[in-house]
């Protein structure tokens, strides 16, 4: 895969994103809203492979996996669980802990995911982030305790 080699660059609006994502310490929710066309995919791969080097790092995705995702899955060792799965382990508590989680097309959670997720995790020492267009679902359950990050 290509993707894997590093042959390509960032735009400055992604490294500055990356760099914010990168320089999170606490646990907590952290909600990302990148406007489609804004190289969401690229960015957010490029973050969890430099994040891999040193850390426990899964992407949830909202939706079935694409190829791509699988093969990353399948042939290099990636974590990476489509959204059904990852709510089954929380519900049954088998999750594994990890450092980050990123969950893409996150404006297509649910509400009761989205509030599944607050009760899971917010004793958890786990950095979550919340990754897509900001919808107004979204708006209504992140509240000021939350930090957003923007690009675009």
């Amino acid at each position: 895969m290509l993707f894997l080699e590093g042959d390509y660059l960032l735009s400055q609006q992604q490294q500055v994103l990356q760099n914010n994502i990168l320089t999170i310490s606490e646990s907590g929710f952290y909600a990302v809203n990148v406007p489609s066309g804004n190289g969401k995919a690229l960015m957010l791969y490029d973050t969890v492979k430099k994040l891999s080097e040193n850390n426990t790092v899964l992407i949830v995705h909202v939706g079935k996996l694409n190829a791509a995702q699988s093969s990353l899955r399948r042939n290099y060792d990636w974590k990476i669980v489509p959204i059904r799965q990852f709510m089954k382990k929380i519900k049954s508590k088998k999750l594994q802990n990890f450092d980050y989680i990123f969950i893409d097309e996150a404006q297509n959670l649910s509400i009761k995911n989205i509030n599944s997720l607050v009760n899971y995790f917010e004793m958890r020492p786990t950095r979550l982030f919340l990754i897509g267009a900001t919808s107004s679902n979204t708006k209504k359950n992140i509240d000021n305790d939350y930090s957003f990050l923007t690009i675009g």
